[in-house]
């Protein structure tokens, strides 16, 4: 099913403009600063003296969040693989040889799992901060 097309709001006139290279990249570079994709727009709104607002957005919150549920998805596969571990042990060796290797393997998980809390809370610390800064903008 074909789009519709918005009316051109009886935009007929047309200017064409020849640029350099360094001045169209930096109109180019100017409306993404400004959140617009069309470069019209943009060159229309700042002839004309509309009002534009500057994108402010922040993605140094998001690439944390991402390594964050990163290295919780790594939490995850090493529970996963403990499991196995486990059971791999539990069937195929004597349970003093299954005893001392659980017991070497909480020592391990027992670490990790206060690293996973420091880590929990330097999130929740970041993330607070990030939220911050986004309000101060």
């Amino acid at each position: 099913m074909p789009r519709k097309r918005k009316p051109f709001d009886n935009k007929i006139r047309r200017i064409n403009l020849r640029l350099t290279e360094e001045e169209y990249d930096l109109i180019v570079q100017r409306s993404e600063q400004f959140a617009q994709k069309n470069i019209s727009i943009y060159v229309r709104k700042h002839l004309l003296g509309k009002k534009m607002y500057v994108e402010t957005y922040d993605t140094t919150g998001e690439k944390f969040n991402i390594a964050v549920s990163s290295y919780t998805d790594q939490i995850k596969r090493i529970g996963r693989s403990y499991n196995q571990a486990v059971r791999y042990l539990q069937a195929h060796r004597s349970p003093e040889d299954t005893k001392l290797l659980l017991n070497e393997i909480e020592k391990m998980t027992d670490t990790l799992l206060k690293n996973t809390a420091s880590l929990s809370e330097i999130a929740n610390k970041a993330l607070t901060h990030f939220e911050t800064i986004k309000t101060k903008k």
